[in-house]
């Protein structure tokens, strides 16, 4: 609890959810601290402190997104955290809901659940700005196949990291 303290105190913010377990650290920057960018910046700020950067990081079989940030402090393991949420693009023409994601190109997609995303791609989240061609995307959907086949119809192999990064799983733009 003191190597927390000593991390937060300087920092001067308040309101944080703070875990020590072992020798690991965890700090939630809960979402009644703020709205998104200003925790991504609460959580980029304790990064400086860790010595590391925030980044963001999907979770390629679900709708959860998170800037986060992981570092040491006085030899303790520190994980820094904030919840994102996926910007949804309402349902298919079957009643789906619809995520939206970007490729690596910045093209936007839609994702039926429970698809993952391809590797390279992204989840939209509270922190992008809505994206006009959100809109056009979803008015063709219904002449469009679905963006991400769903597990239970494709076998896939799982990717290798977090961060998707090719369109033949099924994603389209």
């Amino acid at each position: 609890m003191r190597a927390a303290a000593d991390l937060i105190d300087p920092s001067g913010i308040a309101g944080l959810s703070v875990t020590c377990s072992g020798e690991h650290i965890t700090i939630q920057v809960p979402r009644s601290s703020g709205n998104a960018h200003s925790r991504a910046v609460t959580v980029a700020r304790l990064a400086g402190y860790l010595g590391s950067s925030a980044l963001q990081d999907d979770n390629p079989a679900g709708d959860y997104s998170c800037i986060k940030a992981h570092g040491t402090a006085v030899g303790l393991s520190v994980d820094v955290f904030t919840g994102l949420t996926v910007q949804e693009g309402g349902t298919d023409p079957g009643g789906q809901r619809v995520l939206l994601a970007t490729d690596p190109d910045g093209r936007v997609a839609q994702v039926v659940p429970p698809a993952r995303l391809p590797d390279g791609w992204r989840w939209l989240t509270d922190l992008d700005c809505s994206h006009p061609v959100a809109g056009a995307v979803l008015k063709s959907a219904a002449s469009t196949p679905p963006a991400v086949q769903s597990r239970a119809s494709t076998a896939r192999k799982p990717p290798a990291s977090a961060h998707p990064q090719t369109e033949t799983n099924g994603a389209w733009t």
